[in-house]
């Protein structure tokens, strides 16, 4: 995707040879273009098959046919009957038109034609408001191309190539199919007020403007479009996501990956569970994982479902319907350059992989614990919940569907996703209070060890999560020293952690004490362990300096501590350093 200013070029060539002969009603297109810094959104793909297909409004695709140009381009606001494909009403196709400000778009595309040649293929659009004129009725839908006995027809081979190379930025390459979408004179919304709550749309005409259309457009890719960069097998990944701005690059796949690799993790275990993805390809478990669990959603339909006729579960003999990932962590003080969600219930179709929405179900008592949660339909049964989601494509409604059998499916498979998760939540709430060991016992079962280094000082009472890498301690008979560290790593067997540190002299001094301390954290709590639990190892220059939680340290040498619990565990690190 890119966004940029149109050049006085290109804005002439689509007033020249695009959009000729504007009535008065499509006046703000004229408008638009003869702004100066007018702004276009270029969406493309590549590797795609094309607007392939039948190119006249009137023709229609022989059956088993693909019929891509007719339906993306005519057919506005039309049902999609794909299985495999996100959309349904057509609501994807509308959209791009609401974001433009004069409502119109240009769409290029290289396609394979009936013939097995490649082709280019160029047409417009505008999409307003249905309007009548001398007693006739009309769509308010608008198309600029080539007539052919009073049909609109795209543009195609050489006339719509060299058009299209001449407005759009990204070109086809040799045997290169796909297609390029130009949004006119795009429009954001900003508020109108800090904190007033209420938003304006206004055009993209200032650089700070185009700046912030990109931030928004870079978020929406990340909240709905994450499982698109998310490995299959460890190597590649169903969608490159590309976002240039004018000259600049930004690496929105790789800070979406980063962002959302918790979601990602649930839901490459999903597609384990359905066998799209092995097993081999899937990275261990995550740092910081206290719990996960999951639960494969099935259905027992009574007598008169299954004796509809309707293969309810697609052939299926399991009477599985989707499975349902559900993880809890450790919050750490990771941090991004997205709004990730946490403690949701991700529902997204089967094999699109499109997100469709975020359920809030709850969340722990402790707020440095998270949960994340994906389900996903089998693609046998995607067809039930596509059939129950509205035009936005943002739920799923069971009583939308039109046929009981989607009804049924949808919503018990919902009821028992939702009461899955709302258990999972309770577990960690079972384990009893009474001791005063309670939340060790809890915590000394957790699944993996996760380092957090804190910054503490002698007068607070607790500490939270933090992301400094040098962390002091000040006291009123206490020169102030620093230990920085330096890297951290796993023990091999998962049940501890290397830590490598530098113990710096604040004030000349060449030695330090060296003192650490270590917590378990669950959904319960936070308890100290002590050295019966958790064992500590110094060592600087290949050698043992010390055993415990605190030891005589040189200063400007790396040290190597390695934290040992007898239980892999969950363990929240503080260190501190004082001059001796």
């Amino acid at each position: 995707m890119r966004v940029d200013r149109l050049t006085d070029l290109r804005r002439r060539l689509l007033l020249d040879r695009i959009f000729t002969d504007l009535p008065a009603s499509l006046s703000q297109i004229h408008e638009s273009l003869k702004s100066p810094q007018v702004h276009a959104i270029e969406i493309y793909d590549r590797g795609t098959s094309g607007l392939e297909g039948p190119f006249r409004a009137f023709e229609e695709a022989p059956r088993g046919k693909p019929n891509n140009f007719n339906s993306f381009v005519f057919d506005i606001g039309s049902t999609s009957d794909s299985q495999v494909s996100g959309g349904t009403y057509g609501f994807g196709k509308t959209a791009t038109f609401q974001v433009s400000k004069s409502h119109c778009v240009v769409y290029w595309s290289r396609c394979l034609n009936q013939s097995g040649e490649p082709e280019h293929r160029l047409i417009a659009s505008a999409l307003h408001d249905p309007y009548a004129e001398q007693g006739v009725r009309f769509t308010g839908a608008h198309w600029w191309g080539t007539i052919v006995g009073g049909d609109v027809e795209p543009l195609r081979g050489d006339e719509a190539e060299a058009i299209g190379r001449a407005i759009f930025q990204s070109d086809f390459g040799v045997d290169e199919t796909g297609t390029s979408i130009l949004i006119l004179d795009p429009e954001i919304s900003l508020e109108q007020q800090r904190g007033s709550g209420l938003e304006e749309r206004v055009p993209v005409r200032t650089v700070a403007h185009a700046e912030e259309l990109v931030r928004q457009i870079a978020d929406a890719m990340a909240f709905s479009a994450w499982p698109k960069t998310t490995s299959t097998d460890g190597v590649s990944t169903p969608m490159n996501i590309e976002l240039h701005h004018g000259t600049k690059t930004h690496e929105v796949a790789t800070a979406i990956r980063s962002g959302y690799s918790r979601w990602a993790s649930a839901l490459a275990r999903v597609r384990a569970a359905q066998g799209q993805q092995s097993s081999e390809s899937i990275e261990s478990t995550p740092p910081g994982v206290i719990r996960e669990k999951i639960e494969t959603i099935r259905l027992r339909p009574n007598a008169s479902l299954r004796g509809s006729g309707d293969p309810i579960f697609g052939g299926r003999t399991d009477n599985v319907v989707g499975h349902l990932y559900l993880v809890a962590s450790v919050r750490s003080a990771e941090t991004s350059v997205f709004e990730v969600p946490r403690n949701r219930l991700c529902l997204m179709r089967s094999l699109a992989e499109l997100v469709v929405r975020y359920d809030e179900v709850g969340s722990f008592d402790d707020d440095a614990v998270q949960w994340h949660a994906v389900f996903k339909p089998t693609p046998e049964c995607d067809r039930h919940f596509s059939a129950s989601e509205p035009s936005t494509h943002d739920s799923w409604t069971p009583r939308a569907a039109e046929e009981e059998v989607s009804t049924y499916v949808v919503s018990r498979a919902l009821h028992q996703v939702r009461s899955k998760t709302r258990a999972f939540l309770t577990e960690g709430k079972t384990v009893g209070r009474s001791g005063e060991r309670s939340v060790r016992k809890v915590a000394m079962a957790l699944r993996s060890f996760v380092p957090t280094v804190l910054a503490i000082s002698d007068d607070q009472a607790s500490s939270q999560p933090g992301s400094r890498s040098s962390v002091r301690r000040r006291g009123r008979h206490t020169a102030v020293t620093d230990l920085e560290v330096i890297s951290s790593q796993r023990l091999p067997d998962g049940q501890g952690q290397e830590l490598v540190v530098r113990p710096v002299g604040i004030q000349g001094e060449s030695r330090i004490m060296g003192q650490i301390s270590l917590f378990a954290r669950s959904q319960d709590g936070r308890m100290e362990l002590n050295n019966s639990e958790a064992g500590v190892i110094w060592k600087q220059n290949g050698v043992i300096e010390g055993h415990g939680r605190e030891c005589l340290l040189d200063v400007e040498t790396d040290v190597h501590i390695e934290i040992r619990t007898h239980v892999a565990t969950a363990v929240e690190v503080v260190l501190r350093g004082e001059a001796v």
